[in-house]
């Protein structure tokens, strides 16, 4: 893979980060109770449905950006690898592939993954790509996970 770096000029004081993503669930609160309860963001805030669309809350693992910033939709689709995490790398086209957060070292990440598995949700071993540990779930369904 090659890239190339973008000119200064171009890059410089335009983007300073990430906002959020929106994502959407069928159930609200079951999702916003796994990120805050399970994983420990922040609810930033929740809002009742209006009529330009339903129930939505935000959520944040901290820094400057919002974080990840969800929509409750009767029928969200939610797509999910039923045999758990799967040994090599595989993708599902059209579906969110997953949601990466970043923890302050190893033992943080093995926290972590205890606290996932006892909640039922399959992940790897903790590893480490590059400059973050991390461990892969294997729901891409908080009210899979959460349930």
């Amino acid at each position: 893979m090659t890239t190339q770096a973008a000119p200064a000029s171009e890059t410089v004081g335009i983007w300073q980060g990430i906002n959020h993503v929106t994502l959407a669930t069928p159930d609200l609160d079951a999702t916003v109770a796994f990120y805050r309860d399970v994983l420990g963001l922040r609810v930033v805030f929740e809002a009742p449905a209006n009529p330009m669309h339903g129930r939505h809350a935000m959520l944040s693992p901290g820094g400057s950006g919002q974080g990840l910033h969800f929509f409750e939709v009767a029928d969200a689709q939610i797509f999910g690898f039923p045999g758990g995490v799967p040994p090599t790398l595989q993708f599902l086209p059209g579906a969110l592939q997953h949601v990466a957060l970043t923890v302050a070292d190893e033992a943080e990440a093995v926290a972590l993954r205890e606290r996932l598995q006892a909640r039922g949700v399959p992940t790897t071993p903790v590893f480490t790509p590059g400059v973050t540990r991390r461990a892969r779930a294997a729901s891409s369904s908080p009210t899979r996970a959460a349930s």
